[in-house]
């Protein structure tokens, strides 16, 4: 029926993203929400809420799937959502990578996808494993 969609990293290009996605289909649903700042989850959340297209309740975002801190993470990926939006500084975007597929969610990740040598085959790595 929907298609539930997690953002991490909730600054311009996550609102953005999340944003995009509400346009795409009218059966996604943003429903979590995670930052290492609380007030850029709020102002993601907000923002998202205020659009045209967030129409019907498609992003109702309750407080208890809005995760701050440096494991929010790891809070968002163990709810219940299809896609993960990956828009975080890219050398966090290895390790987010690594995680939402360990959990088993499809994922959207911004590019670059990593910054160094190693970021790069996590990501490799990750993409095999998934």
């Amino acid at each position: 029926d929907s298609v539930k969609v997690g953002i991490i990293g909730c600054g311009g290009r996550g609102t953005g993203a999340g944003v995009n996605s509400l346009q795409a289909n009218e059966a996604t649903r943003i429903t979590a929400l995670a930052d290492v700042f609380p007030e850029r989850v709020e102002s993601c959340r907000k923002n998202i809420q205020g659009q045209e297209a967030a129409k019907g309740g498609r992003a109702d975002i309750p407080d208890d799937l809005c995760f701050t801190g440096f494991d929010a993470y790891k809070k968002l990926l163990a709810t219940e959502l299809d896609v993960v939006i990956l828009a975080t500084p890219p050398h966090f975007r290895p390790m987010h990578l690594a995680a939402a597929v360990d959990a088993g969610k499809h994922v959207f990740i911004e590019k670059p996808v990593a910054v160094a040598p190693t970021g790069i085959r996590s990501v490799l790595a990750s993409a095999e494993l998934a």
